[in-house]
């Protein structure tokens, strides 16, 4: 009989026990992709927000660790400006705010000469004026969200604006979002005067030019941190964290998969002892034995695997779409992660089912027909 159709029905047998460990594996699998998905959708979120309006560096004040607890005096601007090699200087107001249907969204000031505002693709509506100062545009997303359409209002930190307009953007981050002309923001959180971030726009997109401007701005304020912006992602003190975390706890999680594993294959064999003595004494090899608890091993890591992964994807696609989470994401998964998610836990299940395998192999032929 072939050795994956032994396997097989020796893991049909046990139906019940098989089906709890292929699922127990699953469970793994599904909260690491989970996890990591959410995590890399956060960052791909804040690095395209900034990439899709030609921003080259960020600043933001040294020593900080969560960037939308920053501020920074916008008088700085004109300084920095100053230098050679720095083509615009753009000053944004950011917070994180909750609307009245538990969406959480990304609130943005811009200053009224922001060439940020010519990036925006105006769906309906046009773009606030920073003489009413109770003038808002929003993003398609949040306006279906809130059913709204310009010219109505809406509730921002327990103050009336009026919709002026609705754009669309492909990031995720800013289609959720909602902008306003700097000083209103200001006013509405009290934050006079101060700003979260720079951003930057080099006359030249060169490596060694952006290296050396940025050489320049850090000799020139040491107070200041200046990133460019394909490295906020890795920079970032809070996305280094939940990355850490989400590595260890699906770390933690694949171990008891692993333990799981063990224990079902263990099981097994000690139950089957009478029957691989039977094999052992009809001439089956002892390699042979070990390759066929190493190969239900195998099995049920697969089986858990693919189940885990479609479980992962399931779980991401819901806090994409569904979960108060879905306007701060992007998805942040690649068919290579996937494929190396399940290399790495087919090789993990493989290992685990070796020391059973083991276990099988080293009885004696003798030993196990006299356990009958």
């Amino acid at each position: 009989m072939h050795l994956l159709t032994l396997s097989l029905r020796n893991l049909a047998r046990r139906r019940t026990r098989s089906l709890l460990t292929a699922a127990g594996v699953a469970v793994a699998i599904g909260g690491l992709i989970g996890l990591i998905g959410t995590v890399r959708g956060l960052e791909r979120g804040w690095i395209a927000k900034l990439a899709r309006r030609d921003s080259d560096v960020l600043v933001v004040r040294k020593g900080t660790v969560e960037i939308l607890s920053a501020t920074l005096d916008e008088r700085i601007a004109p300084e920095i400006a100053r230098i050679a090699g720095v083509a615009e200087v753009s000053g944004e107001l950011l917070d994180l705010i909750d609307l009245d249907n538990g969406e959480m969204i990304i609130l943005a000031g811009w200053p009224a000469s922001s060439r940020f505002w010519n990036t925006l693709r105006i769906k309906s509506g046009r773009l606030p004026t920073a003489a009413s100062g109770q003038e808002v545009i929003i993003g398609q997303s949040t306006a279906a969200a809130l059913a709204k359409k310009p010219g109505m209002p809406i509730m921002l930190g327990g103050s009336e604006f009026r919709i002026s307009g609705i754009f669309a953007q492909r990031d995720v981050l800013a289609d959720w979002g909602v902008i306003m002309p700097l000083a209103a923001m200001q006013v509405l959180l009290e934050k006079q005067g101060r700003v979260t971030v720079f951003n930057l726009r080099l006359e030249q997109s060169g490596q060694s030019f952006v290296s050396r401007v940025i050489e320049n701005l850090r000799d020139k304020f040491p107070t200041l941190t200046f990133t460019e912006t394909s490295e906020v992602g890795d920079n970032n003190s809070v996305l280094r964290v939940l990355r850490s975390t989400a590595w260890v706890v699906s770390l933690i999680a694949l171990a008891i998969a692993v333990v799981v594993i063990i224990n079902t294959l263990m099981m097994s064999v000690v139950e089957r002892t009478p029957e691989i003595g039977v094999l052992r004494a009809v001439g089956w090899r002892s390699s042979t034995i070990f390759a066929l608890v190493a190969t239900e091993g195998m099995i049920l890591t697969a089986i858990g695997t693919v189940l885990g992964i479609g479980l992962g994807l399931a779980t991401l696609h819901w806090v994409l779409t569904m979960s108060p989470l879905r306007g701060m994401l992007e998805a942040g998964l690649s068919v290579r992660i996937i494929g190396e998610v399940f290399a790495a836990a087919l090789l993990l299940g493989s290992a685990g089912s070796l020391i059973p395998a083991w276990h099988a192999l080293k009885l004696d032929p003798i030993q196990a027909l006299r356990s009958e």
